[in-house]
């Protein structure tokens, strides 16, 4: 539940930042790799990394 917590919060504040969609979900890949590395790559955090980062690269490698 952290992690979609911390990751949904900098989503919303990198709306603000980012004009380039593709590159505000790259860092929040990146971002969500980052974390779960910090905690040690536990069962639960590991799990909601996976999940995460499957929904970001859906928007990454997604074709006009």
């Amino acid at each position: 539940m952290h992690l979609s917590l911390i990751i949904g919060a900098l989503d919303k504040l990198f709306d603000k930042i980012y004009e380039d969609k593709r590159k505000k979900h790259i860092l929040m890949l990146i971002l969500t790799f980052a974390y779960a590395g910090i905690t040690g790559f536990s069962q639960s955090v590991s799990r909601a990394a996976v999940m995460l980062m499957l929904y970001y690269l859906m928007f990454v490698i997604s074709r006009k």
